[in-house]
């Protein structure tokens, strides 16, 4: 019995499904009726992918289920051939089911039960399902490629639905678009596609003509090549795998976990890529470049790079995988789905090509650093007072939106109403600490915060308002400041924490506490609260933010907006004060919104928890960011870059353990991610990410992205483009064009994908 290569990526179960006759053989003209699916993947095996279990069912009964281990060296045992007799019509329907497994089938009870159990319920990680009919005399592939972006995607238990690039449809494959069988449909030794010819790997480190392309458009996941591509586009996807793990308060934290995968991906709408022509890729999209498109349920994987799912507490699963990075090549067409990769290249190792290692220790390759976490106590006066902030185009409601910007991603936000109660400026106890919606993500409270602003009444009259009764609300024993400082116990120091208070009316000893809680003044009162919220450990940011009033007084002497100005004149360390006075109601809620963003970007930009390994040479370390529209900045490396020097020196630097961009670098990332997200808001798009990069070089040969190929040749149609990859024993391996042609030649290194030779003959049911 022989096994798979220990350098082959490519799990090839060639299991023959055969239809003719029960009967005799005797002497015949016709040919064969049959089904072939084959087994591929690009997975990491053992790494990741340790068995399958491939079951057969024809008219809805069993007719095959076997699973197969992958031997620690990366072998894997398979059939060569599987006979089954499915008698005398070609109507017979064959469902086919291929399962991975993270963990050996041979310490499991799970592999082999023929079950259609939920993936991720009990060791099956991955699906592919394949429901098709024969064609008479013909003998037909059937791909079943299984590809990492459907690992823990669980289609549930209906025995017709498989997974395809995260999403789970109907497995119904139609005959007539199966092609005919042919060995190099699998094996990679005819027509094929060349990894080192198509992404110009180099072995020993170099500029690759892969690098990363621009966002043009978020919401679909159109990305622009940065210059005209004479011969096609291939994509390759970096995947990451999180976890959400409670921290020692209960709340969920993503974190990061050992391994990740890549894949190149196949030009193919449900599962890969498509080309798209500058009319159809949006705004954003340039007039040089090559556009792209990614499949949906890929570009819901990019998506959840800069928004996780929900935590398990919310419904969400326990684990996610993100696609944290894209590389794009334009030296060959498209790969094809059926075109294989060639024999010699199906790399199956513990690194990726040209060093590019799994995410536990990535070269060459971007890893989105996650933003340090921050949290957000939202207070807001209730009164009548303020009813243009609430309902549905109130500048407050709008303002909540912006919650489910990427830039929250690690923000954590609590909301409630000032009570008004006078009692709360010297009780034991306040509202304060219990607030109607406690601290959670930032994407998972933006909803019941929005509803809470929506469906707002007023407890009181424009003519006998509630007490604002600030100081109750600030209060450092009782108030707003306890609880943030309560929720911050036991958690990592946060970029920022902060208390935000909105309000349009000043607070006065008619309408505050009083006598005042400190010294002889309502203003002396707050700011006594404020500093000692701010000489805290953690220390703690005070934001007001001034809504317009019916009488449009804030600037007046007496007015809200004069008064907190005021304070930030006195505290400008601890306080900032957010002008969201307009007073037309649509302006003042796009005002409000942007305004907001400006104040908030802070708590998630410029310091960043280290995603690469701590043992890492940061002299090796690439940090850069890439606004939709404009090529890639790349940060300078600066030591002097501290907390302390924030805004007076430019570059990054590891400061305690944490990435710290400064300068010049952290206001352009903070004016790019503005600028997109009221691009976003002015259309209604949710605002895109604009991830911060961490890539450790392979070699340390400096920077890999800072330029793309040459723009000669002519836009849109490919010519023919040769190349020559480095020569030894193997096979010519060619790339496939999209009309069947080929362009190109390189000469791959030896080895090979082996097929198992084991053979075995079950008979189907009587149907």
């Amino acid at each position: 019995m022989r096994k798979l290569g220990p350098d082959s990526v490519a799990l090839t179960a060639l299991v023959l499904v055969s239809f003719g006759s029960a009967g005799g053989s005797g002497c015949s003209t016709k040919r064969p009726t049959e089904l072939v699916p084959a087994v591929l993947s690009q997975v990491v095996v053992p790494h990741d992918l340790q068995s399958v279990r491939v079951t057969v069912f024809a008219n809805g009964k069993t007719s095959f289920d076997q699973a197969y281990d992958v031997g620690p060296n990366g072998t894997v045992e398979l059939p060569s051939t599987l006979g089954v007799v499915s008698g005398e019509s070609a109507s017979t329907v064959v469902r086919i089911t291929v399962r991975g497994y993270e963990t050996p089938c041979a310490a499991s009870n799970d592999c082999n039960d023929g079950t259609d159990e939920p993936v991720g319920s009990s060791g099956s990680r991955i699906l592919r399902r394949s429901v098709q009919t024969f064609v008479d005399q013909r003998t037909l592939f059937v791909p079943m490629p299984l590809s990492y972006s459907c690992w823990n995607t669980d289609c549930g238990i209906d025995s017709n639905m498989t997974c395809k690039g995260n999403t789970c449809v109907d497995g119904a494959t139609a005959e007539l678009a199966l092609v005919d069988f042919d060995p190099s449909l699998v094996d990679g030794t005819g027509v094929c596609f060349s990894p080192k010819l198509c992404f110009d790997d180099q072995p020993e480190g170099g500029t690759s003509l892969a690098v990363a392309p621009l966002l043009v458009d978020p919401t679909t996941c159109t990305y622009e090549y940065p210059a005209p591509t004479p011969v096609g586009l291939n994509v390759r996807a970096y995947y990451q795998n999180f976890a959400w793990n409670k921290d020692s308060s209960g709340q969920f934290q993503p974190v990061l976990q050992n391994g990740g995968e890549q894949e190149i991906l196949n030009e193919d709408p449900v599962e890969g890529f498509t080309l798209v022509s500058t009319p159809d890729a949006g705004p954003g999209a340039g007039v040089k470049g090559s556009l792209f498109r990614l499949a949906p349920g890929l570009c819901q994987l990019v998506t959840a790079a800069s928004n996780p799912p929900p935590t398990p507490a919310a419904g969400g699963a326990a684990t996610y995988i993100t696609i944290s990075d894209l590389r794009v090549s334009p030296v060959c067409p498209p790969k094809l789905p059926l075109l294989p990769i060639c024999k010699g290249e199906q790399t199956n190792g513990p690194a990726l090509p040209t060093g590019e290692m799994t995410t536990n220790g990535t070269c060459n390759v971007g890893v989105p650093l996650a933003p340090t976490q921050s949290a957000l106590y939202l207070v807001m006066d209730q009164s009548e007072l303020m009813h243009g902030a609430f309902g549905a185009t109130g500048s407050a409601t709008a303002l909540s939106l912006s919650l489910s910007d990427p830039v929250f991603k690690r923000t954590f936000a609590a909301f409630t109403f000032l009570p008004g109660q006078p009692a709360d400026c010297t009780s034991m106890t306040t509202p304060f600490t219990m607030p109607e919606i406690d601290f959670g993500l930032a994407g998972e409270v933006r909803a019941p915060i929005a509803d809470k602003l929506k469906g707002w009444t007023a407890p009181d009259t424009a003519m006998n308002p509630n007490p604002l009764d600030l100081q109750a609300a600030m209060r450092f024993d009782a108030g707003a400041y306890k609880h943030l400082t309560d929720f911050l116990v036991g958690k990592e120091l946060p970029n920022i924490a902060a208390a935000m208070f909105f309000v349009n009316r000043a607070p006065t000893d008619a309408n505050d506490c009083n006598p005042p809680l400190a010294t002889t003044t309502v203003q002396g009162a707050l700011e006594s609260e404020i500093l000692q919220a701010y000489s805290a450990t953690p220390s703690l940011q005070t934001y007001f933010v001034v809504l317009d009033d019916d009488a449009h007084d804030s600037s007046t002497p007496t007015g809200a907006l004069t008064f907190f100005k005021k304070v930030q004149a006195d505290l400008p360390q601890a306080v900032q004060v957010l002008d969201a006075t307009q007073t037309d109601t649509m302006q003042a809620a796009q005002t409000a919104a942007a305004n907001f963003s400006k104040l908030v970007t802070q708590l998630g930009t410029c310091v960043y928890d280290y995603g690469l390994p701590s043992n890492t040479d940061p002299t090796k370390v690439e940090v850069a960011f890439t606004v939709p529209g404009q090529a890639q900045t790349i940060v300078p490396s600066s030591s002097a870059c501290t907390a302390a020097t924030q805004t007076l020196v430019n570059g990054w630097n590891l400061d305690n353990g944490r990435l710290r961009i400064c300068g010049s670098s952290c206001d352009n990332l903070r004016k790019g991610i503005l600028a997109s997200s009221g691009a976003a808001l002015m259309t209604g798009q949710p605002a895109p990410d604009i991830p911060v990069t961490a890539t450790i070089l392979c070699g340390g040969n400096g920077p890999v992205n800072d330029a793309g190929p040459s723009e000669a040749g002519s836009e849109g149609e490919a010519t023919d483009a040769e190349a020559t990859g480095d020569g030894g024993a193997g096979t010519d391996a060619t790339v496939a064009t999209g009309d069947g042609s080929t362009v190109g030649g390189a000469t791959a290194d030896g080895g090979g994908l082996g097929v198992g030779v084991a053979e075995a003959s079950v008979v189907a049911p009587d149907m």
